[in-house]
């Protein structure tokens, strides 16, 4: 349960500082996340990654549905991707990347102050 938790809190701060940040502010989201939580790094890791994907994935495919495709289809386009669903994909992933790594930062940042 700790982890589910974990990933609601990540979710939260990373909506609440895209609201007024731009978008790195998922890397102090996740980074604060990962400085509270006790799980392993591997853990920690995919919290943030996970935390992170789902609100960017989410949000890509809120503007798409919103602008009828059509941006997302024109960049889809260029990146060689059929789908502007995979388009809202990759760009979860790659936010769930910086998430991710970001969320273990804030692990082993909290392992070395403690020692």
């Amino acid at each position: 349960m700790k982890f589910w938790t974990s990933i609601l809190s990540i979710i939260i701060l990373v909506v609440a500082l895209e609201l007024v940040l731009p978008w790195w502010s998922i890397g102090i989201a996740a980074c604060i996340g990962g400085l509270l939580n006790a799980e392993t790094p591997a853990k920690n890791f995919l919290i943030g990654f996970t935390g992170v994907f789902l609100v960017w994935t989410a949000y890509a495919l809120f503007i798409d549905f919103n602008t009828s495709s059509i941006l997302s289809g024109k960049v889809g386009e260029l990146l060689f991707l059929p789908s502007p669903i995979l388009l809202a994909l990759v760009t979860g992933l790659l936010g769930g990347i910086v998430g991710g790594f970001s969320c273990l930062t804030g692990r082993l940042l909290k392992a070395v102050v403690k020692n």
